[in-house]
């Protein structure tokens, strides 16, 4: 089994909900699922699933592809062995600026009018308007415009 998926050790808290926690290599890991999370009715709609995902994943489950066998314990290996099947034979780049890119890769993506996006952005007030700026394109902000696409970002119209 996947190391990161062992030794789990379990028990319910005082207001109802789970509390787990393992250790890795010398690294403490705690994750708690408080009461009203795990009395929340996505929890018991996800309880209805139970008895599938135990006869699923209770022993291991054999993925096969080609000539190429794989042993499946949790959901978590089932997607990491699809994906791995996935982006065989892929070249994934990825690129900070357009800079990096030569004239062939910006026409393939960038300039190619059918997959670029143009977005507006509007600013109502002056007074913010060098300072939004300067958070969203100033190489020494990428944390605050981390923060703020995590804030804001969904609040965009596309």
């Amino acid at each position: 089994s996947d190391e990161t998926e062992l030794g789990w050790t379990g028990e319910p808290t005082v207001d109802g909900g789970l509390s787990f926690a393992r250790v890795i290599r010398g690294v403490g890991e705690d994750i708690l699922i408080d009461g009203p999370l795990n009395a929340s009715a996505d929890a018991i709609a996800l309880n209805r699933f139970y008895d599938a995902l135990q006869e699923v994943y209770a022993k291991a489950a054999t993925l096969r592809r080609k000539d190429v066998t794989t042993a499946i314990r949790s959901p978590s290996q089932l997607l990491k062995a699809v994906m791995a099947a996935g982006s065989k034979g892929l070249s994934m780049q990825r690129y900070k600026g357009l800079g990096e890119m030569n004239p062939k890769q910006l026409r393939e993506t960038t300039m190619d009018p059918d997959t670029r996006r143009l977005v507006q952005l509007t600013i109502d007030s002056h007074e913010k308007t060098f300072e939004m700026m300067d958070m969203l394109l100033n190489k020494k902000r990428a944390a605050d415009r981390k923060a703020w696409l995590e804030e804001r970002g969904s609040l965009a119209e596309v």
